[in-house]
């Protein structure tokens, strides 16, 4: 419950809510309140063979087949002051890896 005076979030005591900031004071009454939300789905996209085409290259040595060249994306994976992930993905067998 919020306080009709100046906002801050009001406490239960002796049967009334009170506010801890102005005083102000409400009975509690037979009150009942309801919150909802939504949630909303997310949806990730995921790319196709032609999709790769529009992503960069470079020359880095694929783990698994040792082609030199892959396709890279860098993605922020983490919070802000984190660094972010790089993501490979070998332009000749299409083994993808990343790289923190």
């Amino acid at each position: 419950m919020f306080c009709n005076e100046c906002g801050s979030l009001m406490f239960p005591q002796d049967g009334k809510y009170v506010c801890q900031q102005c005083g102000y004071e409400e009975e509690i009454g037979n009150k009942v309140e309801k919150f909802s939300t939504k949630h909303e789905e997310k949806v990730a996209t995921v790319l196709d063979g032609s999709a790769a085409a529009f992503m960069s290259k470079m020359h880095i040595i694929c783990p698994k087949c040792s082609h030199t060249e892959a396709f890279y994306d860098i993605r922020q994976t983490r919070a802000a002051d984190e660094p972010e992930t790089q993501f490979y993905r070998c332009c000749k067998c299409n083994h993808q890896w990343r790289i923190n």
